[in-house]
């Protein structure tokens, strides 16, 4: 890839650049293959202003790698991934500032010897682990609490005082 010189870069114009930021400031040039293919490798390495600047580079990105007939799969498969892990960021951050704040109570359920349980009930285990995570989140929302963690055969919960989760106990 040939390396652009100051002169040449100030001279393309924006449309050859996948991002320009609101200062101007023009990122991940995609003038010709090599500068495709290098953008496409960088692309996560830039900090950009807003999801919808990143979705606008992302979709300019392509269509030049389309015109230079690359086929980005690796770029897509971890686009794919980066855009599941926001949104499950976005989610938890979402559920987190609906939790109740100050003094609160806490709820933790375990299964007392799981491991037992699973040998001697074997395939049925699941059904038992699913029945008995199904009476514990009902257990825990109508008594008024959040459940905050289910892992394995283990809940936790939030409430905004003791009664309430006592009454879920």
């Amino acid at each position: 890839m040939a390396n652009l010189s100051a002169r040449t870069r100030a001279e393309l114009p924006d449309s050859a650049f996948a991002y320009v930021d609101s200062r101007g400031q023009r990122r991940l040039p995609i003038n010709d293959e090599a500068h495709v293919r290098n953008a496409l490798s960088r692309f996560n390495q830039v900090a950009f202003e807003s999801e919808t600047a990143r979705d606008t580079a992302r979709t300019r990105l392509l269509k030049a790698a389309k015109k230079y007939r690359i086929v980005p799969v690796g770029f897509i498969t971890g686009q794919v991934v980066t855009v599941r892990a926001r949104a499950e960021i976005a989610a938890r951050e979402s559920e987190a500032s609906s939790l109740p704040r100050g003094v609160v109570t806490f709820l933790f359920s375990d299964i007392e010897d799981s491991t037992g349980l699973t040998r001697q009930l074997g395939n049925r285990y699941a059904r038992l682990l699913a029945e008995t995570r199904s009476l514990l989140r009902t257990a825990v929302s109508s008594s008024g609490g959040y459940v905050v963690d289910i892992r394995a055969d283990e809940l936790f919960a939030v409430f905004k005082g003791a009664p309430d989760a006592l009454g879920a106990a």
